[in-house]
Formats: structure tokens, sequence, C-alpha cells
């Protein structure tokens, strides 16, 4: 069982001889007095009360004491190995229809990776292309000083790489005041621009963009682009969406402790430009594709939830003398 930090009261059963650290604590059975995995699916069903006892510090610190203090009960091995084998039937049969549900999740998100290839494909063979740069301006962000308590906690938006969690963007985990954007590097951002991350180790997977849908600001980790005249904010953002691969393999800087996007070439990337009515159509077909999309997946992690609950349950009847 670990024992403190952000995995206290994670439980495994050991496979061969191993050591362990001090976070780790090693229950042993030399006298086979009890089934080890009936002990394990005890403790799993005991966790949230374990972590809740041991809290109260920065992170749960589950000591030696309160460990040897848990009252296990402890039927006869015979009928310890019944419900061991019982609930590994059920589990396994739920485990199967979670991996089901997360493989519908998965085929969802390869649907919309297809269809934005396929259309943005067709879209850069049908429309003459410019570079990035010629179709709208660039805005950098900042750090105000955090020495300077009077540019903190303001009515102003402070966007940051952990605040780029969806499409729309309205609100972020610090805000600073009119103060700072006047005694500071920072500029404001007019809503409706299309913010993406430039710096941090997300990179690596992920190239995360929004849409500001109030007037906000940024820090150095991201850009900020506003489209020109007869370009919609809402095309260029699916169309980025088109080229996150391409992005993440062509335009992030390698081989660095933090990644970041090669900004010189990334402004100068093509992209097609379309009449505005045709921007709208594309628009509109990607939009209802991943509202659609959205939906199944929720419908799909709603039934994980319930699978996951229902292992909970299970554990309950069974440690009740009901399974």
């Amino acid at each position: 069982m670990a024992m403190y930090g952000a995995t206290a009261g994670k439980l495994g059963i050991l496979g061969m001889d191993a050591a362990t650290n001090q976070a780790v604590c090693s229950i042993q059975n030399p006298r086979k007095s009890f089934v080890e995995k009936f002990l394990y699916y005890f403790l799993l069903l005991s966790r949230p009360k374990i972590i809740e006892d041991s809290s109260g510090g920065a992170q749960p610190n589950i000591s030696k004491t309160y460990i040897d203090s848990i009252e296990i009960p402890l039927p006869p091995l015979p009928e310890q190995e019944r419900i061991v084998a019982k609930l590994d039937t059920l589990f396994a049969r739920i485990d199967e229809a979670i991996a089901l549900l997360e493989e519908n999740i998965a085929a969802t998100e390869r649907l919309m990776e297809s269809v934005l290839d396929e259309v943005f494909r067709d879209a850069a063979e049908k429309w003459e292309m410019f570079e990035l740069k010629k179709l709208g301006k660039f805005y950098g962000g900042g750090t105000p000083s955090k020495q300077n308590k009077n540019f903190w906690n303001g009515d102003i938006v402070w966007i940051s790489p952990k605040d780029m969690k969806s499409k729309y963007l309205s609100n972020s985990e610090l805000s600073i005041t009119s103060l700072a954007i006047s005694q500071s590097s920072v500029k404001e951002i007019p809503k409706n621009s299309l913010l993406f991350v430039t710096r941090s180790g997300i990179l690596k997977h992920k190239f995360p963009l929004g849409i500001n849908e109030v007037n906000c600001t940024i820090n150095q980790d991201l850009k900020a682009f506003i489209p020109g005249k007869g370009l919609s904010t809402e095309f260029v953002y699916w169309m980025f969406r088109s080229l996150e691969q391409r992005i993440l393999e062509d335009y992030v800087k390698t081989g660095v402790t933090v990644q970041s996007i090669i900004f010189s070439d990334f402004k100068e990337i093509m992209i097609p430009k379309p009449e505005k009515d045709e921007q709208a159509t594309l628009v509109k077909k990607m939009s209802g594709l991943s509202n659609r999309i959205q939906e199944i997946k929720k419908e799909n992690k709603e039934r994980i939830d319930y699978y996951q609950s229902l292992k909970s349950s299970l554990l309950d009847q069974a440690f009740r003398g009901e399974l």
C-alpha cells in the first residue's frame, strides 16, 4: 500500500520478491491466515475512508500505526476464496464492458480526425493558400510582477496553458487588474481571437488552442492570432485542429527540457482562405460533428462511471456477506 503523496492508498499484490522504499507498506502473510486477494479487495473497498482518515496536510499520509489498526473481517479460507472468485468473475465482465466503452470513445475521436483531414485536405486543393502571418496579427503575452499585489486578483482574465482546457475560454485560474496592463508588458487581447500554447510540455502530444469569449490577457507561453478581414476565427480554429499532428511533428522544438513552437517557422505555415460563405459551411459541418461526438463521449463516460460505481457496490455487498 502506498502510504503518502498523490498515490496514497493505492494497492497492489506483489508477484515477485522485491524491496520497497519508505513510502510503501508491505503487508505479509507468513501464517497463511488470509487469501491475499481477499485482503486486497477489502482494502480497495476501505480506501476512501483510509484516505479520509489520513488527510489533514497538503497530501494524505497513512501511518503504519493506522494500517496496523485496520480491522479486517476474516471468514474461513474457503469462504474468502469463494468471494475472491466471485469478484474476479464479475470484475472481469465489468472491465470488458468498460474496455468496449473506451474503444467507442477512441473511435469517435478517430472519426473526428479523419473528417478534419478529409475536409481540409480538399480545402487546400480547392483554394488559394496564404502564409498565416499575412492573414492576421499575432500578439504575445507576459506575466505581471507577482511582487506587486495591485496587479493581481482583478477582473481581467489572464490565461495560461493550464487554462486551455476547452474550445471556448471565458475565465482563468488567475486574474489581473487594469493597472497590470498599464504598467507591464501584458496586452489586452480582443474577444474572438485564437489563442494557442507555444511553450509547454503538453506540446509533446497536443497543440492546445481555443477562442476567447471575452477580452483577456495571456501569459508568455501563449500567442494570440487575430484574423484579418474576411477570415473567420472559427475557420482558423478548425484548420489548426486538422493540422495538429503536422504542427507537433514539424514546428515543435525537440531535445529541450520544455517543448516550444518554432514561431518564426510557424507563422509562415500555409493555410487556405475560402470565401466567407464557404468558411461558414465548413465551420457548421465541423461544429455539428464535434457536438455529436461530445454527446457520444459524454454518454460513454457516464456509463463507464456507472460500471466503476458498480464495482464499489459489489465490494460492499461482498463484505456484508450478500454476494
